[in-house]
C-alpha cells in the first residue's frame, strides 16, 4: 500500500514537474512574440519614417502624419471583391461608410456643374467612375490630390461637368475593377465613362501566384476558405511575430526568395514569356468584357496601362532603390508591352492608352516606390486623362456650311 501510494505521489510530482516545465515555456514563448512585436513595431515605425522623408515628399509637412494614417487604413470584405476599405475620418484619408475614398474636390465641382447644369436647362454631369488599385486610391496622396481627385479637377477646367468617383481599392487587379464596375451595374448605378487604370498589381499577382488573372495573394484566400480549428490557429501562427522573424531569417539566408527580387521571372513550370502572354490575355479578357457591359448599359470606357518606374530615365536617389527592388517586374512588364500591338482589345483600340512610360523623361523625383506616383504626378496624369474623357463626352463640332 506504502509502494502504491509512494507511486502515485511520484507520478504526481513527474506532472507537476512537466507542468511548470510547459507553463515555462509557453511564458518564454509570449515574452518572445511580445519581445518581437515591439521589435517589429519599431521596425516599421522606422519605415514609416523613411517613407515620410522620401525625396518625392519634397520634405511636404504633412508628409510624416499622412504616413501615419496611410499606415493605418483596414479593409473589410466585401462580397465578389474580397475587400474595399475600412471607413475612416482622417485629416488626410477619407473612406466612407461604402469603402471608396473621397474625392476631395467632388463638393466643390458639382456646385459648380449644378449652377452650369441650370443655366443650360437641366442637364446633369456627366458621371465618371475610375477603377484601379493604389495608384487610383492615392497611395501617397492627400484626398484632394488623388488621380480621380486630379482628374475632377482637370474636367472642371476643361468646362466638362462631371462627378468624378474614385473606386481605386489598395491591391485590386484589373478582374477585380470589372466586378466593381459590374457591382455598379446590377445596383442600377451606371456610369458615363468608365476609366480602367492598371498594370502593375496584375503583374504583381501573376508573379506571386504563377499564374495570370487571379488577384493577390490567393492562396490565402484559399487557406482562409478551408479553415479549421486546427488551421485558425496555424493562420494565427502564420500571423505572429515570431513567424515574421522567421521569414526574414529565412529570406536574408538564401533558403527562400522574394520571386519579386530574382533577376528574371522563374515560375515552375512556365517561362518568362508564357507568363507575360497569359497576363496580356487575362487583361485584354477583362477589357473585351466591359466593352460588352458597356454596348449593354451604354457607357464608354477608357484604359489606361500605369506607369512604373522601371523605364523612367532620370533617377533621383530614393527612385534608384526602388528601381532595382523588383527586377522581375520590370523584366516581366517589358515582354507584357510588347504583345500589346498585336493584342486586339488593345492594338486596335483607340481607348487603350500605354502610360508605362508616361513619366520617362521626368526629371524629378515622381515615384515613392515601383509603382506610386507623387501628388504632381498625379495632377500630370489627371490632366492627360481628363483630355481623353473630355473628347470622348464632347459632341464634335458640326462641320460649317461652306
Amino acid at each position: 500500500m506504502q509502494r502504491r501510494g509512494a507511486r502515485v505521489a511520484g507520478f504526481f510530482r513527474g506532472l507537476q514537474a512537466l507542468w511548470s516545465l510547459v507553463g515555462i515555456t509557453l511564458l518564454l514563448i509570449v515574452a518572445l512574440e511580445l519581445s518581437l512585436r515591439v521589435v517589429r513595431s519599431v521596425r516599421f515605425s522606422g519605415q514609416r519614417a523613411l517613407l515620410a522623408s522620401a525625396a518625392a515628399f519634397e520634405g511636404a509637412g504633412w508628409a510624416r502624419p499622412y504616413v501615419d494614417e496611410l499606415r493605418a487604413v483596414r479593409a473589410d470584405w466585401h462580397p465578389y471583391v474580397y475587400w474595399r476599405g475600412r471607413p475612416t475620418d482622417g485629416q488626410f484619408i477619407d473612406i466612407g461608410t461604402d469603402g471608396l475614398r473621397n474625392t476631395e474636390n467632388l463638393q466643390q465641382v458639382n456646385s459648380t456643374a449644378s449652377a452650369r447644369a441650370s443655366e443650360n436647362g437641366g442637364a446633369a454631369p456627366i458621371q465618371v467612375a475610375v477603377f484601379g488599385g493604389s495608384a487610383v486610391w492615392g497611395y501617397g496622396s492627400r484626398d484632394a490630390h488623388t488621380l480621380p481627385s486630379e482628374l475632377a479637377t482637370s474636367l472642371a477646367e476643361l468646362g466638362v461637368e462631371a462627378e468624378v468617383t474614385n473606386f481605386g481599392q489598395l491591391g485590386y487587379v484589373s478582374g477585380q475593377d470589372r466586378l466593381a464596375l459590374d457591382e455598379e451595374l446590377c445596383a442600377g448605378r451606371t456610369p458615363d465613362v468608365a476609366v480602367f487604370f492598371n498594370g502593375y498589381n496584375d503583374l504583381m499577382s501573376a508573379l506571386q501566384e504563377g499564374r495570370a488573372g487571379i488577384p493577390q495573394n490567393e492562396t490565402h484566400r484559399e487557406i482562409e476558405f478551408n479553415i479549421t480549428t486546427s488551421g485558425a490557429f496555424a493562420h494565427d501562427l502564420g500571423r505572429s511575430a515570431t513567424f515574421w522573424l522567421l521569414k526574414g531569417l529565412l529570406r536574408r539566408s538564401g533558403m527562400v526568395v522574394d520571386p519579386r527580387a530574382r533577376g528574371e521571372v522563374v515560375v515552375e513550370g512556365t517561362t518568362e514569356a508564357e507568363l507575360a502572354e497569359a497576363i496580356v490575355e487575362a487583361y485584354a479578357a477583362n477589357v473585351r468584357a466591359v466593352e460588352i457591359a458597356g454596348a449593354s448599359y451604354d457607357f464608354a470606357a477608357l484604359y489606361y496601362w500605369q506607369p512604373a518606374i522601371f523605364t523612367k530615365q532620370h533617377l533621383v536617389a530614393d527612385e534608384e532603390r526602388s528601381a532595382g527592388s523588383f527586377p522581375a517586374l520590370g523584366r516581366l512588364q517589358a515582354q507584357v508591352r510588347e504583345r500589346f500591338a498585336d493584342t486586339p482589345e488593345l492594338g486596335d483600340n483607340d481607348r487603350f492608352h500605354d502610360l508605362a512610360g508616361f513619366f520617362d523623361e521626368e526629371q524629378a523625383a515622381v515615384f515613392i516606390d515601383s509603382c506610386h506616383f507623387t501628388e504632381p504626378g498625379a495632377a500630370a496624369l489627371g490632366r492627360r486623362l481628363a483630355e481623353d474623357v473630355a473628347e470622348l463626352v464632347t459632341p464634335a463640332e458640326a462641320p460649317a456650311n461652306e
